[in-house]
């Protein structure tokens, strides 16, 4: 009779798994779930850029659900310093013939936010860096455990690493910002100033705290995949991390409230 709590317990979760397993089932057996997931780890490493091109461009052709080839346009764009102005013309044109001439402006809003944009090298350059830095790409991706995961790049299916979660392990297990604060202050020039007297690298490393709470605050929204590495990362430290945001999102949601947006 005992024992009977815990195996009311065993079966909700077991229904829980059972529902997921279904989910997960037919969302591969509607869609290119296998054709992105592949374009998406050769995105993140760098490799086989063409190839992936023209799988976003057959993704395209096939009338695949629209943010499918949009969120793989863009991560290609965000990851490799922009696309060559020949293919980013000739993918937007048919992705316009595809889903309508009125998501003009949904990719004007996305060229205006920088996702994407025409090749620079100095981009590039930057997302490597930081890839490399922040080891965010798993070393053997191919023999990758997903029983006892080593990191958080689970949440990213063992391809890479959120790199806002690598960031805020860096300062948790540091206690500063030395030795990333020049990658931080690319884009937060405002928070890291280039000034030597205020630089973060100017700032002696404190002592990281071993116990005690860390607030996270993502402002402007975070991912449910940012929040599960967070997770990952606050049972390695032994230490509670609080996550709080102003909003959670998928990658299909945002791009689609972009394209709402009045």
């Amino acid at each position: 009779v005992g024992e009977l709590g815990g195996l009311k317990q065993q079966h909700r979760a077991l229904a829980t798994h059972i529902g997921a397993c279904e989910v997960i089932s037919k969302k591969k057996a509607e869609g290119f779930i296998q054709q992105q997931l592949q374009v998406e780890h050769s995105i993140l490493e760098g490799v086989d850029e063409k190839e992936c091109l023209e799988n976003i461009e057959e993704l395209i052709n096939r009338q695949a659900k629209m943010f499918d080839p949009l969120r793989l346009l863009c991560l290609l764009s965000l990851t490799s310093g922009g696309i060559k102005a020949k293919h980013l013309s000739s993918l937007k044109l048919q992705f316009l013939q595809s889903y309508g001439y009125h998501h003009l402006l949904t990719l004007q809003r996305l060229e205006e936010m920088n996702w994407l944009r025409d090749f620079s090298e100095k981009a590039v350059l930057y997302f490597r860096s930081s890839v490399k830095r922040l080891k965010m790409i798993p070393k053997d991706i191919d023999h990758y455990n997903f029983v006892k995961p080593p990191d958080m790049a689970y949440v990213f299916g063992g391809a890479c690493a959120p790199l806002s979660c690598r960031v805020i392990e860096h300062f948790l297990t540091t206690g500063s910002w030395a030795g990333i604060d020049d990658l931080l202050r690319q884009n937060t020039s405002d928070i890291f100033p280039a000034d030597p007297v205020t630089s973060a690298r100017s700032k002696p490393a404190a002592a990281p705290t071993k116990k005690g709470r860390a607030l996270v605050y993502f402002i402007g929204g975070c991912t449910f995949s940012e929040v599960n590495a967070l997770r990952f990362l606050s049972k390695k430290l032994d230490r509670h991390i609080q996550v709080a945001t102003t909003s959670l999102c998928r990658g299909s949601s945002l791009l689609a409230d972009i394209a709402n947006y009045r």
